[in-house]
């Protein structure tokens, strides 16, 4: 059996550019190029926020429909771009009517079903709470200790600045520095944190 070798000619490879021209002046055959070169992209992110494969293909045909009927006055100069842009706009519609939606129409199997969502929700949200809280004492363990102090007083023992000088027999300035100093170190490491 002989491995047969397809050579493609680049020369009639058309960019997207002059397929869109073409598609302006009414060639259907540039049309179906277009539309088969990029409608894997903007299926998949449609299909990435909406996580529905019915909805997803509905918003990429309707993006590719007005391309079409509207192929004479649409300016496009980056066909990719305004594929993905306009699938992502399209998307953001979808979701906000369906958000209208489930406002709107809410029976009690919907409240139910909601109800149990927020107890995930906030069994979720106390476990990245917890996180950040372990994450917070971990950082508060690299401060000096008498800057650990002050910051405890303040924010667990709800001391005044003032009751914290006397407590420790300081002036308040230094509490209110020490306090700036340990609240930027706490700052610092969590937005390090999120950028990771």
């Amino acid at each position: 059996m002989k491995n047969s070798t397809i050579l493609i000619d680049l020369t009639l490879v058309k960019t997207d550019h002059e397929l869109w021209k073409n598609v302006q002046a009414g060639d259907q055959y540039a049309y179906h190029q277009l539309f088969n070169r990029h409608w894997e992209m903007a299926y998949a992110g449609a299909f990435h926020f909406l996580r529905d494969a019915e909805a997803s293909r509905d918003i990429v045909h309707n993006v590719f429909l007005n391309i079409w009927l509207k192929r004479e006055k649409l300016e496009i100069r980056e066909f990719h771009a305004y594929v993905k842009n306009a699938c992502r706009y399209h998307t953001y519609k979808y979701l906000r009517a369906r958000h209208k939606e489930s406002l709107t129409f809410v029976d009690e199997q919907t409240l139910k079903s909601l109800s149990t969502e927020i107890t995930i929700n906030s069994a979720e949200y106390n476990e990245r709470f917890e996180e950040l809280s372990l994450f917070k004492t971990y950082l508060l363990k690299e401060l000096p200790k008498r800057c650990q102090e002050i910051f405890s007083l303040s924010r667990e023992d709800q001391l005044s600045n003032q009751e914290i000088s006397h407590r420790l027999n300081i002036s308040k300035r230094t509490v209110e520095n020490q306090l700036t100093y340990a609240l930027k170190h706490i700052r610092l490491g969590l937005k390090k944190l999120l950028l990771l």
